[in-house]
């Protein structure tokens, strides 16, 4: 199969980085308290403009002694940003700072996560709580920015999407009540970003006009969580039952880390009441996403510090640039940034790993299966000549070397699945290989000698941006992309949009469909069908069922791109709607091969 030209694709250098220095500077008047004050590197990112320019943005919070935010023009801040292509030692080198578009954030345009947990409320203070929350959404809806809610408590539910509907937003802070449960805390931070993944409009991660569109085209964005007690239950290690289901998806301190949306990490301003906190790691959620953490002895001036972290919003200083097309792929990224009012200095430094698509279309041929295959009341011979079948049809050649990639981001959920596909399929004759995905994500490396990639979690969604560039790279030079396991329609936390590849829009993760909660065996379950059509994929497969006790995400075509090959309702239910289960896509180039 012959591949595409890439005007914009060029060799990578081997010892190549780069430094971009970045100025903005406004005189004023000195200001009380500047002892206090610290500087923050933000959502650090990237991507590519329409024309296959690279384009690198950061932002920069200055927060005085208070923890308010020094407005954008006060004093002069410093930005050095280092860029290395060879991991974190580097080397790294200066970058022409011609190309640097300073400004300072439009307030209008800021995303709100509000996360909130009151299981250790009292009824007096729970009206405090409503007040500070209802003050910062104020904050954030009157800069012309969104807010959405996610709501604490033994299982985590998200309230609201993000919406400027102050009104909607109110009722359900009204609705706010004391509880005395268990405290699934981070599924609710993780809940919040997902919130914010979705609200990602169309082009502003995807599609830029150069350094300065990009620039006033990203959000501003973050979590605001507000807590007086401490995680316990976001893995039901105190409680799971049928009132209590969960939703699917387990949650730790270190997975948080991670949180992202499009590759740029989401800071967490936590903010702690009372003596039951958790102030460890409260305090390194924080410092490792770019946000703040205030402990409060009591809820006294609550509502003030709320409206205060949602007013950081519209005060970021912002700094964008082009740098090398050939600086794309797996970057590291280290921001110098240094604050200056008077004789008055604050500095900092913030180390990070992104991953920028290398001119990626998505040319190849793609399947996408939302079912963990252990997990299927079906036999091993079915199993095997679905997974035969499938090689097959995304191969661009007749003998397909295939490489079988477990996602690391498993957690130990049935993590056999992808070694029992590769040996089923090793055992029939095939050039097959098996690999555990590495710590940052697959590269181009990993992949370079293979003719299709089956790449698999089965519990969990995918959650390495780096491993999901490199599959859009290798479908576009022509190579096959499997996408499997039940939650792989969507990124860890919402953080990146697998829709290029998959063709599919996320509706949620599948635990309760047509009110029957389905999850790990428990409740009830799914009945899987496959068409009765002539596709290649269903060779010999026609019209097989079977039944599947886990939760399968749900979701919908993309644009009616795409075709379906097998589908999902609830056993026992003959009227529940269908939801897509095995997905196929060729896009146009390939078609015309």
């Amino acid at each position: 199969m012959s591949r595409p030209p890439s005007k914009h694709r060029t060799p990578y250098v081997t010892a190549w980085s780069t430094t971009i220095a970045l100025l903005l500077a406004a005189a004023c008047a000195p200001q009380d308290g500047e002892s206090g004050v610290q500087s923050t590197a933000q959502q650090i990112r990237t991507a590519v403009s329409d024309d296959g320019e690279v384009v690198l943005g950061v932002d920069v919070l200055v927060t005085d002694e208070q923890g308010k935010g020094v407005p954008c023009g006060e004093g002069t801040v410093e930005v050095e940003v280092e860029i290395s292509r060879n991991g974190p030692d580097g080397p790294w080198v200066l970058v022409d700072r011609d190309s640097v578009d300073a400004s300072c954030v439009d307030s209008s345009g800021g995303d709100l996560a509000l996360v909130i947990d009151n299981s250790g409320s009292e009824s007096k203070e729970i009206d405090v709580l409503k007040q500070g929350a209802r003050r910062s959404v104020q904050r954030v809806v009157t800069d012309g920015g969104r807010v959405s809610l996610v709501r604490v408590s033994t299982d985590s539910h998200m309230q609201s999407p993000l919406t400027q509907d102050t009104g909607a937003l109110d009722k359900m802070i009204d609705d706010l009540f004391v509880t005395n449960g268990w405290t699934a805390l981070w599924d609710g931070v993780r809940m919040g970003n997902e919130t914010l993944g979705a609200g990602v409009e169309s082009g502003e991660i995807t599609s830029v006009d150069g350094a300065a569109a990009f620039c006033s085209a990203s959000r501003r964005r973050g979590i605001l969580l507000f807590t007086d007690g401490a995680e316990n239950n976001s893995a039901h290690q105190k409680l799971r039952n049928d009132q209590y289901p969960g939703d699917g998806v387990d949650t730790s301190l270190e997975d948080l880390f991670q949180l992202n949306v499009g590759g740029s990490p989401t800071p967490i301003y936590a903010v702690g009441v009372g003596d039951r906190i958790d102030e460890a790691a409260l305090g390194q959620l924080a410092q490792q996403s770019g946000g703040r953490f205030a402990g409060l002895d009591d809820f006294l001036g609550l509502d003030d510090v709320l409206e205060t972290i949602a007013q950081y919003f519209s005060s970021a200083h912002r700094f964008c640039s082009a740098i090398p097309s050939h600086l794309c792929g797996s970057l590291d990224v280290r921001v110098t940034h240094r604050w200056t009012h008077g004789d008055q200095t604050v500095a900092g430094s913030n180390q990070y790993h992104l991953d920028t698509p290398c001119d990626a279309r998505a040319a190849g041929r793609v399947a996408t299966i939302l079912l963990t295959m252990i997990a299927s009341e079906t036999t091993d011979e079915t199993i095997t000549k679905l997974v035969a079948n499938t090689v097959n049809w995304v191969s661009p050649v007749d003998a397909p070397r295939v490489l079988f990639v477990l996602d690391d981001f498993h957690h130990g959920e049935l993590s056999t699945d992808t070694q029992h596909l590769y040996e089923r399929l090793a055992e029939t004759g095939y050039r097959a290989e098996y690999m555990d995905e590495p710590t940052d994500g697959l590269s181009m490396d990993d992949v370079a000698q293979f003719d299709v990639v089956w790449f698999s979690n089965p519990g969990y969604p995918m959650d390495d941006q780096a491993s999901f560039n490199t599959l859009l790279q290798l479908s576009e030079s022509g190579g096959g992309v499997v996408l499997q396991g039940d939650d792989i329609s969507y990124a860890w936390g919402n953080a990146f949009p697998t829709t290029p590849l998959t063709r599919l829009e996320n509706i949620d993760n599948g635990t309760e469909y047509c009110g029957e909660a389905i999850d790990n065996g428990l409740g009830g379950r799914y009945r899987v069908t496959l068409e009765t059509g002539s596709h290649p994929v269903l060779d010999g497969l026609e019209g097989t069922s079977f039944l599947y006790g886990d939760d399968i995400d749900t979701a919908t075509l993309a644009e009616d791109e795409g075709e379906v090959l097998a589908w999902a309702t609830v056993e026992g239910k003959p009227d529940c709607a269908r939801k897509p289960v095995i997905t196929v896509y060729t896009p146009p180039w390939a078609a015309a091969e």
